[in-house]
């Protein structure tokens, strides 16, 4: 007996592959002074990416975090047992780089990957070494560059210093 299962024309028709894609990754909320991103990702065993992605339920990510002063996502991650294949998908408002070039270190080491975008988000793929247990994605702009505490100081110094020079100024 053959069974099918048909999916409503409106959910089949709103549903894409990049959306498709979001529901077999990980979802972590990142709160920044910017605003709130969701980033996805995914660890997915090497034997298992090669016969149509296995997920690797042994590595998990503890802490993702925005490092402003080297425009940088951190990703702490813990129990990679073996050596993994890391997607990870972002918002272009979160990091951007120029020329959509990145750099990826796992550990401090450069790490290869592939690219590729998609609406609003950027996808990067790369290897995983057995035992990482730190990720960073570098780029050129990460949210949020200047704090508004940053911003509102340096208003405040910059209208002090035209302040005091129009003082100092005599005709």
């Amino acid at each position: 007996m053959l069974f099918s299962v048909a999916a409503p024309l409106a959910y089949a028709q709103s549903t894409s592959p990049h959306d498709i894609a979001e529901l077999m990754m990980q979802k972590q909320i990142l709160q920044t002074e910017g605003g709130q991103f969701t980033i996805f990702y995914r660890f997915s065993t090497l034997e298992g990416a090669i016969e149509g992605g296995t997920e690797d339920l042994d590595a998990r990510l503890i802490l993702l975090e925005v490092d402003p002063s080297r425009t940088s996502l951190v990703f702490h991650i813990d129990n990679v047992k073996q050596t993994d294949l890391m997607s990870v998908r972002f918002p272009f408002n979160v990091l951007s780089a120029e020329e959509e070039k990145f750099i990826v270190l796992a550990d401090g080491q450069p790490r290869g990957y592939e690219l590729s975008v998609h609406k609003e988000s950027t996808n990067i793929i790369f290897i995983l070494p057995e035992n990482t247990a730190k990720v960073e994605i570098i780029g050129t702009s990460v949210v949020p560059e200047f704090s508004s505490g940053l911003l509102i100081l340096g208003l405040a110094v910059t209208i002090t210093i035209i302040g005091l020079s129009a003082r100092t100024v005599r005709f």
